[in-house]
């Protein structure tokens, strides 16, 4: 938690005359912290940049913001309502409406940098969607780096910085165009995991019972040759390999703590006949039902 009194350093300056060579400038740049229960924003930032939640805000510029401790709220026009926490990074882009404030339990530390540009206008649009504002966790060591460096090397004031400055801007955002790709990918990953892990919690409940495509399609959240795919990929085997596997796995049990038929045990695990399940049992295992039955009724004696 952040403790004492708002420290703060911030730099306002209109591009210089070189700027529109290389189609991006910074234009402001600074860290704020925020102790917990303090006014948002602070009153040291010029008049265009001072807003209330209740009206909220447009800029003519882009600003990337970090927040580097701390949790809060951001709100913009295309994006609607975002949590923010310490790791993520957020977009505000020219001309969007746009509020954003710490919770005031825990305040925060955000570092940010405002740019705009003809070119700087065209690598945001082309990487950065203004649906999706918050960049989670995009705030790596390596992306905080460079902010720092960008936010320091504009503070010193010298006309001489302007294309180290375009070039840091530009690194930047290569950072997080590469970032939002492989998160994008792990995003995908996980939500396609997450759909997986959900289907074979299903299946667990009702593989002894008639299962159709539709059912699997359902709950899967996915079309059907989608779902055969993601399976396959993420467990190695077919969808009908896995429910045959958890029948299997389910008659042995039985098989080992009951004293059912082995067709009452076909019967309860979802085979359609006790000689089918007795073929099926003899291609996986090796040796029928009976015969399994009575191996581990052994190994049982030689345990006791």
């Amino acid at each position: 938690m952040l403790t004492g009194r708002n420290k703060w350093t911030s730099f306002y300056r209109p591009p210089d005359g070189d700027s529109h060579i290389w189609g991006l400038s910074v234009v402001d740049a600074g860290f704020t912290v925020i102790a917990p229960g303090q006014d948002y924003p602070p009153m040291h930032h010029p008049n265009d940049y001072l807003f209330s939640w209740e009206r909220g805000r447009c800029f003519s510029e882009y600003q990337f913001v970090a927040i580097l401790e701390g949790r809060g709220q951001l709100e913009t026009a295309s994006g609607g309502m975002r949590e923010v926490q310490a790791g993520d990074l957020f977009i505000l882009a020219p001309n969007e409406w746009h509020r954003y404030r710490p919770d005031p339990e825990t305040g925060w530390k955000e570092m940010w940098i405002g740019f705009k540009g003809d070119y700087a206008n065209r690598l945001m649009t082309a990487f950065f969607p203004l649906r999706e504002p918050v960049l989670r966790q995009a705030a790596t060591l390596s992306v905080q780096k460079i902010l720092f460096s960008g936010v320091t090397l504009y503070g010193k004031e010298d006309l001489t910085t302007t294309p180290f400055l375009a070039a840091k801007l530009i690194d930047l955002i290569a950072h997080l165009a590469a970032f939002i790709r492989e998160a994008g990918y792990t995003v995908e990953r996980r939500e396609r995991q997450q759909r997986i892990a959900k289907l074979r919690s299903w299946i667990a409940e009702h593989a002894f019972g008639p299962i159709a495509t539709s059912d699997l399609v359902r709950v899967a959240g996915m079309s059907d040759s989608v779902l055969r795919t993601a399976f396959k990929e993420e467990l190695g085997c077919t969808l009908h390999t896995y429910i045959m596997r958890v029948r299997l796995s389910f008659a042995q049990m039985l098989l080992r703590q009951t004293d059912y038929t082995v067709s009452e045990i076909a019967e309860r695990t979802g085979f359609t006949s006790g000689s089918y399940f007795t073929r099926f049992f003899v291609k996986r295992v090796g040796m029928s039902p009976g015969q399994w039955r009575k191996s581990c009724l052994g190994d049982e004696k030689v345990k006791n």
